[in-house]
């Protein structure tokens, strides 16, 4: 179908653009206290671990353009699958192994890496969910201890 009118064209467009639904950060839940952030020295990336206080749970990472892609299509001897998924704008790969670790990587975000032992499918939903909304304000927490 062609549009004859440029009027009509443009009309259209912007009642396209203002159907276009936005979610603000702000509705999401506030970051759990219960999270504490440990930043380690990493040779040339950023490496450390975010610790919960409530539960047997950590998550390492390793961030930055030399840390690689912890997460890939490569062939690895222990993976049990992998999966590709989306948080927020980013994409975003995971790969849990056989012996129950976890592994996200986001590519575009340096590539950012991050790791945890899980037991199961409801401590993977929890990581990446934790992730998806709150790895960057646990990253701008700091509890060095």
């Amino acid at each position: 179908m062609r549009v004859r009118s440029p009027l009509l064209y443009c009309l259209c467009c912007l009642v396209l653009l203002g159907c276009k639904q936005e979610f603000k950060s702000n509705t999401l839940p506030i970051l759990p206290t219960h999270w504490r952030h440990i930043a380690e020295q990493g040779t040339d990336t950023k490496v450390g671990r975010f610790v919960s206080t409530q539960k047997d749970l950590v998550i390492h990472y390793d961030i930055g353009p030399l840390a690689g892609e912890y997460a890939s299509s490569m062939p690895y001897p222990n993976r049990e699958w992998l999966r590709d998924g989306r948080l927020g704008d980013s994409s975003f790969r995971y790969l849990l192994d056989n012996d129950g670790t976890l592994y996200v990587t986001i590519p575009y975000e340096g590539p950012a890496n991050f790791w945890a032992k899980v037991d199961g499918q409801a401590d993977i939903d929890y990581v990446l969910e934790l992730l998806a909304r709150h790895r960057q304000d646990l990253l701008r927490r700091r509890d060095d201890a």
